[in-house]
């Protein structure tokens, strides 16, 4: 397929990941098992643009009327990070959060992927909680923030 994209599946084969190859959108599906729940997450590879990108998906979309809510948590969530970004999809409901490297510019290796995956999934797992929390019962956003950062 590409450079990219053959080195993301050596690097998935390698490490032992189970994984679902998507050639023709130079992407891979996997499941990853966290503390707080069980996400559906796929590594995308732009060739072209020479760029990584890895995301993690929320099992739970955010309902139609909570979407504003949910807005404001990503936007809190992302104001304070220095690395990736909670995403949501407002017309449907899917929040999701992404890392990404531009390997252009930085050498691409399997521990610069691993950093990109774990970086994702962990931050991810981390935020998680307080979406549920916003999701289910009567805290604002910013409530549900603190109480992941501890402000």
């Amino acid at each position: 397929m590409g450079r990219l994209y053959d080195a993301l599946v050596m690097f998935l084969q390698e490490d032992n990941w189970k994984f679902t190859p998507m050639a023709q959108e130079t992407a891979a599906l996997m499941t990853f098992n966290c503390a707080n729940a069980s996400y559906l997450c796929y590594a995308r590879v732009r060739e072209e643009q020479e760029q990584v990108i890895f995301y993690t998906i929320y099992p739970l979309r955010a309902p139609a009327e909570r979407r504003a809510e949910v807005a404001e948590f990503v936007a809190r969530v992302n104001y304070g990070l220095a690395l990736g970004n909670l995403e949501v999809d407002v017309g449907d409901g899917e929040v999701r959060f992404k890392t990404s490297v531009d390997v252009s510019v930085a050498l691409f290796s399997l521990p610069l992927l691993r950093a990109l995956m774990q970086t994702c999934i962990a931050t991810a797992d981390r935020y998680y909680p307080g979406y549920t929390a916003l999701l289910y019962s009567d805290i604002t956003p910013a409530e549900a923030v603190a109480r992941i950062e501890g402000a």
